[in-house]
């Protein structure tokens, strides 16, 4: 006589253990090896892939501070001072450039002669018309050396609108006289 179906089942239940609770692992299906195989590899170049990348940013981040260090170094060694950051009788604004004064530490960072610096230029104005440039060095207003704020302002103290000064300039290791005509008379 024939058993019924359920009765079969229930047979190869029994024969196929449970294994909830028990505490005992059930067995791996072979043929899903490959599959969980391909999974584990691919997390672990994920993983990797990560890992490099963080280790490069570090790296990055590591030559940025390097830099700005050096930077910050160099800049306290050899001052280099943007127009906002001179002050006093060490700057001013003549004829639309800004200058200030040029200290013995950055003069000799750049290699630069005894003179004041030009650090910008208003564009429009007699400095710009005449060629002169951010980051020139005046040496002479005519005949007299200039070495200070104080030695343009007495150089230039008893010209007239409509004079032409006669300005020596250093730039990029060129000395050269540009004219530079007083603003007023026309």
């Amino acid at each position: 006589m024939e058993q019924p179906k359920h009765r079969e089942n229930h047979e190869e239940a029994q024969e196929r253990p449970c294994y909830y609770g028990t505490g005992r692992r059930r067995e791996l299906d072979k043929s899903r090896l490959p599959l969980v195989l391909s999974l584990l590899a691919v997390v672990l170049a994920a993983n990797l892939l990560t890992i490099a990348l963080h280790v490069r940013q570090n790296h990055l981040d590591a030559e940025q501070t390097s830099q700005d260090e050096t930077e910050d170094a160099a800049s306290d060694i050899y001052p280099i001072r943007s127009p906002k950051q001179t002050s006093g009788e060490n700057e001013s604004s003549s004829f639309g450039m800004e200058l200030s004064a040029l200290d013995d530490a950055e003069r000799r960072y750049w290699d630069l002669p005894e003179g004041i610096i030009v650090r910008s230029i208003t564009s429009g104005s007699s400095a710009d018309i005449a060629g002169i440039l951010s980051g020139d060095v005046l040496l002479f207003v005519g005949d007299t050396e200039v070495a200070s704020i104080a030695d343009y302002f007495t150089a230039i103290g008893n010209c007239k609108p409509g004079d032409i000064l006669k300005l020596t300039i250093y730039r990029c290791g060129t000395q050269f006289v540009l004219p530079l005509k007083i603003p007023g008379s026309e």
